[in-house]
């Protein structure tokens, strides 16, 4: 589920790693966005504080389900499957959507490209 690749040229982070640390925190941000456990400094914050993480996380996954939108239609350029993935953009967002895009090419038919042997 979690993508392979390179060092970023601008970044020098591997996607892998990446994605792994997206995950991890989206996990910890759920766990103080939605339990209160007092004496766990994690589940132990204001219902302001909570409130704004769901907040944030809601409007992230809103932006995510637009770009999830537009990966059904770069998996149909691509030949991939968009079973795959549409929820992995639904989860990871734009990390998963720019792996998509520069890490699979366009498949051109030759029929739709003019060419003719």
């Amino acid at each position: 589920f979690l993508g392979r690749g390179s060092k970023s040229e601008e970044f020098g982070y591997i996607l892998p790693y990446l994605q792994t640390g997206h995950m991890v925190g989206l996990g910890v941000v759920l766990l103080t966005a939605n339990i209160y456990y007092p004496g766990f400094p994690l589940t132990q914050l204001s219902e302001e504080v909570r409130e704004g993480l769901r907040r944030g996380l809601l409007i992230i996954y809103a932006f995510n389900a637009v770009l999830a939108v537009l990966t059904y239609f770069e998996c149909q350029k691509r030949r991939q499957p968009w079973t795959f993935w549409v929820p992995k953009v639904l989860l990871l967002g734009g990390l998963a959507f720019n792996e998509l895009r520069d890490n699979i090419p366009v498949i051109v038919d030759k029929q739709e490209s003019g060419d003719s042997e």
